[in-house]
């Protein structure tokens, strides 16, 4: 079982920023009722009960099982996604991957020790604006994978002609998937998809001056 009561939380650090991790793991060892560990110190005897991280070092511990070599303890350590993003597609592939906690990097040094106690007793918790992402996205029809490749394409302003090359599909399947998109966003237009998408944080950028064609 993992380590909620007497004994000390095993938490491992490790995010893509080498001083968020550098000051994570300084800032925790100093909090009571934590051992905490980066990669330099990790090793495959160690015991991990939370694991910190941004989403793709998430998404690459969730594919292989392990970190660096070290299996992940009798009940596998449970995830807290530390982003600088907010937006719906990052908050659902965060959660779609297993993960039990998701905090932005504005968050307090309290608010992430609260995390990692909470999402060790077994509990989940996500920061205010990830909470309102999810909630919001319950009452909307959800995009497919391919429907949100494309949309992402559209914002950066291709057309559909170049989607269908990039994408390798017919140009008349780009359209019914762009079609789709319309009626899913409930939009008139490119235009209009393109920023309802946006203002719900389904895009991971965009490029505001690029020109959203549809030839």
């Amino acid at each position: 079982m993992t380590s909620t009561g007497f004994d000390r939380l095993h938490v491992h650090i490790d995010h893509a920023m080498p001083l968020v991790t550098a000051g994570l793991v300084s800032a925790l060892r100093d909090r009571q009722g934590f051992n905490v560990s980066d990669p330099s110190t990790l090793h495959p005897d160690m015991r991990l009960d939370v694991f910190v991280a941004d989403l793709p070092r998430l998404l690459t511990w969730k594919s292989g099982a392990r970190l660096n070599g070290v299996s992940n303890s009798p009940t596998p350590a449970r995830a807290v996604v530390l982003s600088d993003s907010d937006c719906e597609i990052h908050v659902r592939q965060a959660l779609e991957a297993g993960a039990y906690g998701y905090l932005l990097l504005d968050s307090s040094l309290e608010a992430l020790a609260e995390c990692i106690r909470s999402v060790a007793r077994g509990q989940r918790l996500l920061c205010e604006s990830a909470a309102r992402r999810m909630a919001e996205s319950i009452t909307h029809k959800q995009l497919t994978d391919r429907e949100n490749e494309i949309l992402q394409l559209v914002a950066n302003g291709d057309c559909n002609k170049r989607i269908a090359l990039k994408l390798d599909i017919a140009v008349g399947t780009v359209k019914s998937h762009v079609r789709c998109i319309h009626h899913k966003l409930e939009a008139s237009c490119r235009t209009q998809a393109v920023n309802i998408a946006s203002a719900r944080g389904l895009l991971e950028t965009r490029s505001h001056g690029a020109a959203l064609s549809t030839h």
